[in-house]
């Protein structure tokens, strides 16, 4: 694990994880341990440290030319970071930011996925800050194919470890990464 793995894993364990109280997920399961990256992802320096990580991890994944997608809400600056992290390194990507409905107004109604169309993006990644039983994922990833865009995989910040990769490996032919498991983040 390279410094900037390290950096990050101390930033969810201090900024991200909370332990002891009972939280209901969005999967409706119940769970004494909460990972909310939104408090990375929504502060300037653990951005940058996190966006580095999952841009280092994805070309590690994939050498070739791709495209980065996130759920809105909590996938919009995942997506804006690894940009803005490939640009660092001379490396154009481009961005989509997929719904969880479809639009139901202005130029993009009817459509769940924001961004440039399905035939001008190759290889396509989905980023995830949580993935738990993968519901929400898998909304993603049918909102995305239904839209006609190929994706070749899902990186995820931390994996609970509940299921959720296997799930989206076995619903469609992709890879499903995780930077971080649950159980080494303490």
């Amino acid at each position: 694990m390279n410094q900037n793995f390290a950096t990050l894993k101390s930033l969810l364990v201090l900024r991200a994880v909370s332990r002891g109280k009972v939280i209901t997920l969005a999967s409706g399961k119940v769970s004494d341990t909460y990972v909310d990256c939104k408090k990375l992802s929504l502060h300037g320096p653990s951005l940058d440290t996190l966006s580095e990580a999952l841009f280092a991890k994805l070309r590690a994944l994939d050498s070739g030319p791709f495209a980065v997608a996130g759920v809105s809400v909590g996938g919009d600056p995942l997506v804006a970071g690894v940009i803005i992290a490939g640009a660092r390194q001379n490396v154009e990507l481009q961005g989509l930011l997929v719904r969880k409905e479809a639009k139901k107004h202005g130029m993009s109604q009817g459509r769940s996925v924001e961004g440039p169309a399905a035939t001008d993006v190759g290889p396509l990644w989905l980023l995830e800050d949580v993935v738990s039983t993968g519901g929400s994922s898998l909304t993603a990833l049918q909102n995305l194919q239904q839209e006609g865009y190929k994706v070749t995989g899902i990186l995820c910040i931390v994996d609970r470890e509940m299921g959720g990769l296997e799930k989206l490996r076995d619903a469609f032919p992709i890879r499903a990464e995780a930077l971080f498991r649950l159980s080494e983040l303490g």
